[in-house]
């Protein structure tokens, strides 16, 4: 009886033979990724040339059928033609990741309790208010982008609105934060020699609530 787990054949392309995208990072991914900022017709004027959807959808399904799975992409490429592009793409082969989906939710249901329609500033918001310490790089072409990003720092998460994100998709610290945890809690190989006090956690800046007034 063969075994399931027979090795796969070789690929017909080197693209798909995966590698270790670093020595801290359990994904695998090809050895050249494709870059998006070429995608779209919005950099004409930039010299950037244009690719309409059906040239896009052309390049990519090549770039996938090779074994590619390793794609370069940002919200300000193209003036965000190249990622509504890539999104559709991968809507239509049917890749777009679930869990993608799930935070995307989570985010846009955080944001209309807040009273804002940026998912980005609420994502933004939550970076800064999970740990001290936390200087965000932001980005973008657009004057909008910017007050976008900097409404952040007027929003104001509860506990129970940053457990609500946290809690859409499981997240695995990976080693060796599961054996020796994450410095929140005594883990209870620890606990077992003896009785501990633990230090309060340094808590984040969280912007003042504003009144409905203002």
């Amino acid at each position: 009886m063969p075994s399931p787990f027979e090795p796969c054949p070789p690929p017909e392309s080197a693209l798909a033979r995966y590698r270790l995208l670093s020595p801290t990072a359990g994904v695998h991914v090809s050895p050249i990724q494709l870059g998006g900022m070429s995608i779209g017709d919005q950099w004409v004027e930039l010299g950037m040339g244009s690719m309409d959807k059906e040239s896009s959808f052309k390049l990519l399904d090549a770039f996938f059928d090779h074994g590619g799975n390793f794609i370069d992409t940002a919200n300000v490429y193209q003036n965000g033609s190249s990622e509504r592009i890539i999104g559709e793409w991968a809507e239509k082969r049917r890749r777009r990741n679930e869990k993608e989906k799930l935070v995307c939710a989570a985010l846009e249901k955080v944001a209309a309790e807040v009273g804002t329609q940026s998912v980005t500033a609420v994502a933004i918001a939550y970076l800064m208010q999970k740990t001290p310490y936390v200087f965000p790089i932001i980005g973008g072409r657009k004057v909008e982008h910017l007050i976008q990003n900097i409404e952040a720092l007027d929003i104001s998460l509860s506990d129970e609105q940053i457990k609500h994100l946290e809690s859409v998709v499981p997240f695995d610290p990976g080693f060796p934060a599961y054996i020796i945890g994450a410095g929140m809690h005594y883990i209870p190989e620890f606990t077992a020699t003896a009785n501990f006090d633990k230090m309060p956690a340094l808590q984040p800046i969280r912007p003042s609530l504003k009144s409905a007034s203002t």
